[in-house]
């Protein structure tokens, strides 16, 4: 008779599965999950542009691609650090202010179309380590 209850719960219950709330967004698929772990695996782009080296990376999902408040799909996202993500703050964040984000290092158009390069090298370079 805890948490304020009059009547405790008769043991053995269980809480059916249909209760809990289901998310409106679709699961990644093998594919897109594959893709968003080797984009996450590039490191921060902003970081690597600046020449600060690599430090690990979020995946943030292009808003360019997208309307209404609704995101891009898995495939077209673009790896920042959690600083160049959504902590850094005004001017540095993306999530902070996209805006100047944008104006500082460049549009996520550029980005999206830097990290499909990079993608598509480093899955070259997995297939056929010899030549890349």
């Amino acid at each position: 008779m805890s948490w304020g209850r009059k009547v405790p719960l008769r043991s053995g219950r269980q809480i059916k599965r249909s209760a809990f709330k289901k998310s409106r967004r679709p699961r990644a698929k093998k594919a897109e999950r594959e893709h968003l772990g080797i984009v996450a695996g590039l490191c921060c782009i902003v970081c690597r542009n600046l020449g600060f080296g690599e430090s690990p990376a979020e995946v943030h999902h292009v808003r360019f691609l997208a309307g209404g408040g609704q995101r891009a799909g898995h495939t077209q996202t673009i790896p920042l650090c959690p600083l160049h993500h959504r902590l850094g703050g005004y001017g540095v964040a993306f999530h902070a202010g996209p805006g100047e984000f944008q104006r500082r290092y460049g549009s996520e158009e550029q980005l999206l179309e830097q990290t499909t390069r990079e993608v598509a090298h480093a899955i070259f370079a997995a297939v056929l380590p010899e030549i890349a």
